[in-house]
């Protein structure tokens, strides 16, 4: 099975087999319980019929049939290898269940790939963020536009399905390309979504013998608030989607001098299976994983402790945590007492 046959087979088949769970039908679209978070009470999962492509409003990520069963699997959707083990796999999967191309579900028009692949278009060069209702999602996130204007932009990008122009939080990844987030008044929630290719974001500092890991942008600056801080002498990566802890894990590894990876994930299952997929593939590696979720029991992810804590402050240095690391396994235990924050 090549790429352009696998992007054949419904998406929605592979959903249900993946664990997904259909809430309601409207059109061409059907929502589901997104088979990434099993346990999830409302349906974030969305796949759009006539395109044959899905996108999970809990990591941000989207595509076609194969890049959901790479995701699911936390592998790179850059690597070849892993690319040509989920066709096999999906080949297969075309033969147990007995589906062929459904023409219904499927992409035929040449000129809607290119769209697909050009949705957003940057109107104009990001700059710090002056648009006033950004500087208030900002606040609302517990954080000071002035102080994170070092790493977050205003995007400014026009949607070129709708033709609607919008002004956007943005944080650039490895890839040169834009995670943003734009607030919604209305809802109180923001919508998430990447102008350019998914990729972390990595600030590597020389001779730093920790990185500390962040599921979202959200989270890496929340934790800065919290130490007064702007990481010192750790490298830090953000991974923007749990889906690419494989291409993290690479990273670090390559970073000979780094002993130590504290991981700050989301408290939910995305973020329980990221880490211990971080523990798996860097087991043998030498280098200790640690769990600090413990730090925000009881809330979602730092940036939630932060919101809602808005005058917690650090009860531990960081280099006790590191002392604490020398002297444990290389385990990554959802369980353990992590003090830091």
């Amino acid at each position: 099975m090549n790429i352009k046959q696998a992007k054949q087979i419904p998406i929605q088949s592979v959903v249900l087999n993946l664990g997904g769970k259909e809430s309601t039908k409207k059109g061409q679209e059907i929502w589901y319980y997104s088979p990434f978070r099993p346990e999830e009470k409302t349906p974030s999962f969305k796949v759009n019929l006539r395109l044959n492509t899905w996108f999970d409003f809990g990591t941000g990520s989207g595509g076609s049939v194969i890049d959901l069963l790479i995701d699911f699997k936390g592998m790179s959707r850059n690597s070849k290898d892993d690319i040509r083990n989920v066709l096999l796999e999906l080949k297969n999967f075309e033969n147990k269940a007995g589906t062929g191309i459904d023409k219904s579900t499927t992409i035929h028009d040449k000129a809607e790939n290119q769209t697909k692949g050009e949705r957003y278009k940057i109107l104009k060069k990001p700059s710090k963020v002056w648009l006033p209702s950004l500087q208030e999602e900002i606040a609302s996130r517990g954080l000071d536009a002035k102080s994170v204007n070092r790493y977050l932009r205003q995007v400014y990008f026009l949607d070129l399905k709708t033709n609607k122009r919008y002004n956007a939080i943005g944080f650039e990844n490895d890839k040169q390309s834009w995670e943003l987030s734009i607030p919604n008044r209305q809802t109180g929630k923001s919508f998430k979504t990447i102008i350019g290719q998914k990729g972390v974001s990595t600030f590597y500092h020389d001779n730093a013998t920790r990185v500390l890991v962040f599921e979202g942008f959200w989270d890496f600056l929340s934790w800065q608030k919290l130490h007064d801080t702007q990481a010192g002498s750790d490298s830090v990566i953000v991974l923007n989607s749990t889906a690419l802890v494989k291409d993290a894990s690479n990273i670090i590894e390559s970073w000979i001098e780094c002993k130590e990876v504290l991981l700050f994930l989301d408290n939910d299952d995305a973020g329980f299976k990221a880490t211990h997929l971080f523990a798996e593939l860097l087991e043998s590696s030498g280098k200790k994983v640690w769990d600090c979720s413990d730090n925000y029991t009881g809330f979602k992810d730092v940036n939630d402790l932060l919101r809602k804590n808005p005058l917690i402050k650090s009860t531990q240095a960081s280099q006790e945590i590191g002392e604490q690391a020398r002297n444990s396994s290389n385990i990554a235990r959802p369980n353990a007492h992590r003090k830091l924050l």
